[in-house]
């Protein structure tokens, strides 16, 4: 036998039974005498003999236990097993139809002769034309013009400006936010500012404005414990 599937069908077929779970588990036994009697399986079916003969086994104690339960995974395979057994008889019957039918010739055509390669030797063919087209083909490469290399100005991101404020209101305890946002530009002004929300979010501080565009008053809420 060429695999688990030709065995199990050869099985089921000599018994002119059905592919389902009780002709499955009728056959469980003749199967697993087979695997057993076979000492020279191949290593690379011997996987494929094992995972079938498993789920017949699985089958068989379900039809012996009405009562037993299946996992899904247990369910799938047996699922699996009828489905590939199914498709592999279909397969073979079809495969046994078509041996019998003439003219196969149709079905499989004769290959053709290859095609003849032609090959064209130009009589003035020298080194310097030869150059001479190969720096052609060069001129009509694609040109590639060379752009100017821009500076990329490079910003602070917020989990970086959060850990700056953390360090600085951490050194005075209490502060304000002109003093802890000097920044060159707008953009690190804005990101300043974002990190001072979130740090509140985050309850790290707490915060006091006694009237519109006034400054912000920073008081830390968090005392670190001392390291000895």
């Amino acid at each position: 036998f060429r695999g688990p599937l030709e065995l199990l069908l050869e099985l089921i077929e000599k018994r002119k039974l059905l592919i389902n779970d009780v002709s499955l588990a009728s056959v469980a036994d003749s199967f697993m005498d087979f695997v057993k009697s076979k000492t020279k399986i191949p290593i690379g079916d011997t996987a494929q003999f094992l995972v079938v003969a498993s789920t017949l086994l699985l089958i068989k104690s379900r039809s012996l236990l009405p009562n037993m339960e299946l996992s899904d995974d247990e369910q799938h395979d047996i699922e699996t097993l009828k489905k590939r057994l199914e498709l592999y008889k279909n397969i073979k019957d079809a495969s046994t139809n078509l041996a019998s039918l003439k003219n196969l010739s149709l079905l499989a055509p004769k290959k053709s002769q290859p095609a003849p390669i032609l090959t064209i030797c130009p009589t003035d063919l020298s080194q310097a034309n030869l150059h001479n087209c190969l720096i052609d083909v060069i001129n009509d490469f694609p040109q590639f013009t060379s752009r100017p290399d821009v500076e990329i100005e490079s910003r602070i991101s917020l989990p970086e400006m959060i850990d700056n404020l953390k360090l600085k209101i951490k050194q005075t305890m209490q502060t304000h936010f002109s003093k802890i946002a000097k920044t060159e530009t707008k953009h690190e002004l804005i990101v300043s500012f974002l990190a001072l929300l979130e740090l509140v979010r985050q309850e790290e501080i707490d915060v006091e404005q006694e009237k519109h565009f006034s400054d912000i008053k920073i008081n830390s809420l968090k005392l670190d414990t001392p390291v000895y």
